[in-house]
């Protein structure tokens, strides 16, 4: 099972609607956009491709978790696909400049 899988799945009896998990992720991209931890980053990163298996809110959430980590900002009206695309792009790049 990948990594990001676990994290999605611990807790979930207890998380039935994800609230608890989508705080954790959020708070995970606040504290990136301060810190270097690339363990973070990368499940971070393990977390969005995901999507295919999930509901929106929660990609969203995600990209929304990795742009903060990025500096960047929340997103401003509906998520698209380029968006989140760009996203995980810089940060496949900036996991890339930290792993040197």
């Amino acid at each position: 099972m990948r990594r990001g899988k676990r994290i999605k799945q611990a807790g979930a009896e207890n998380d039935p609607m994800g609230f608890v998990r989508m705080v954790a992720v959020s708070a995970t991209g606040e504290h990136q956009r301060k810190e270097v931890h690339s363990g973070l980053l990368a499940q971070l990163l393990g977390l969005l491709p995901l999507r295919h298996d999930e509901d929106q809110d929660w990609i969203t959430g995600v990209a929304e978790a990795l742009s903060r980590a990025l500096g960047g900002p929340y997103r401003v009206g509906t998520v698209e696909a380029a968006w989140e695309d760009e996203v995980l792009r810089r940060a496949r790049e900036r996991l890339a400049v930290e792993l040197g």
